[in-house]
């Protein structure tokens, strides 16, 4: 039942217009995942496959904008990688995970293997909201980094982590989790801002300032603007943020 279901639904999809590929099994990926991801972005189409070697229509490149592994091609990952990394090149390729202890050992590993760089990590157990923004920011070639990968207190619970200051190198946690454009984002938040007038003070638009903000949420483990706005102000009260320049 389930091999005839997922040859139907390759059937129903056009393979050369795909342009998100899940390659994984359909209780990893369920079909609700590909419904969301269809209603939410603006795409042709939405493919799930159980292997790349499958023996399937063959993929176009120039189609494709995201291609998401599931965590169990966890092992050989480094050679999986680089071989997609050869057939598709300028695509983005994410490890949906839901072990996030395994995540966290191949984020570290991703560290210090050059086989691994670039590779981005999606939790896919994250709630929906989160979890449409960080396709998106994929989708729109940014990186994205949980914040539970990086060690930050509380990223997997609630509330809001604690505030410690500059890290033993003199970079502050901000300046680990957050690009320079999400601190300017972040600073102006904390200023009170709303979207529209940080779009206009950086030179944005409403939508990427939106998706800046998901972002930090999702990296340092907060649930709304206001408790970044409060991890913010703790960290500029210890000492660990560098303002950013305007």
């Amino acid at each position: 039942m389930f091999m005839m279901k997922e040859a139907r639904l390759a059937e129903r999809i056009d393979a050369g217009s795909a342009e998100i590929l899940f390659v994984g099994s359909q209780f990893f990926f369920p079909d609700l995942i590909l419904r969301l991801v269809r209603s939410e972005f603006d795409v042709e189409g939405t493919l799930r496959r159980d292997d790349l070697d499958d023996g399937g229509p063959e993929l176009a490149p120039a189609t494709l904008r995201l291609i998401v592994l599931e965590e169990g091609f966890a092992s050989g990952l480094a050679e999986r990688f680089q071989q997609l990394r050869g057939r598709f090149p300028n695509v983005p390729i994410a490890l949906a995970y839901q072990n996030r202890e395994l995540a966290s050992r191949l984020f570290q590993q991703a560290q210090t293997d050059r086989r691994l760089q670039g590779l981005h990590f999606l939790p896919i157990n994250a709630p929906i909201g989160k979890l449409v923004s960080m396709l998106q920011i994929l989708l729109m070639g940014e990186c994205v980094v949980p914040g539970e990968l990086l060690g930050v207190p509380g990223a997997a619970g609630h509330g809001i982590p604690s505030a410690p200051g500059a890290s033993a190198g003199g970079r502050s946690p901000a300046d680990e989790l957050l690009t320079p454009r999400e601190q300017q984002v972040l600073e102006l938040v904390a200023q009170g801002a709303r979207n529209k007038s940080i779009a206009g003070r950086l030179g944005l638009s409403e939508h990427t300032v939106k998706l800046h903000i998901h972002n930090i949420i999702s990296k340092i483990g907060v649930e709304n603007r206001t408790e970044a706005a409060n991890w913010f102000l703790a960290q500029t009260r210890a000492g660990g943020v560098e303002q950013a320049a305007e």
